[in-house]
């Protein structure tokens, strides 16, 4: 895994590198890139919640940003209902998310905290999430797994 690490990380040099999980496993893959987004002078974005507090005590000290539900995080997220509630500064956006998966959450959330740091505004990042459209087929196969992990 570690050569793999290597491969990739010898021509990927990302300017934003985003964690979505990384809680109790090491990953030399993400090592490797978190070295070269650091490298790069890149911003590393994640959820606190998601990863591992060494981890989290690691990337604090390098150029990050973090979302999720605590309010302490450049963008706060969180799951109300039927509802996805996103927070930036004083600003209130409420995005209707309809039997979406838990992970959902996380992938709004980062890319929202993406979008605010290229200086979109929260609105205009929200307005573009509902009008972006799935095809039916991956709407579909979303449901179906969806019910599946609902059934005992």
């Amino acid at each position: 895994m570690e050569s793999t690490a290597k491969y990739w990380s010898s021509f990927i040099k990302p300017d934003y590198l985003i964690i979505l999980n990384q809680e109790n496993r090491n990953s030399s893959l993400t090592d490797e890139l978190i070295k070269i987004t650091q490298n790069n002078s890149g911003l590393i974005i994640y959820n606190p919640e998601k990863i591992s507090p060494h981890l989290h005590n690691l990337l604090s000290k390098m150029n990050s940003v973090t979302y999720g539900i605590e309010k302490n995080n450049f963008l706060t997220v969180h799951n109300l209902a039927d509802k996805l509630e996103l927070t930036y500064k004083k600003e209130k956006i409420i995005l209707p998310m309809q039997k979406m998966p838990e992970f959902t959450r996380d992938i709004i959330g980062a890319v929202a905290t993406l979008a605010l740091k290229k200086k979109m505004l929260l609105e205009e990042i929200v307005f573009s999430s509902v009008k972006f459209e799935l095809p039916n087929e991956v709407i579909k196969r979303i449901k179906s797994n969806f019910l599946l992990k609902m059934k005992p």
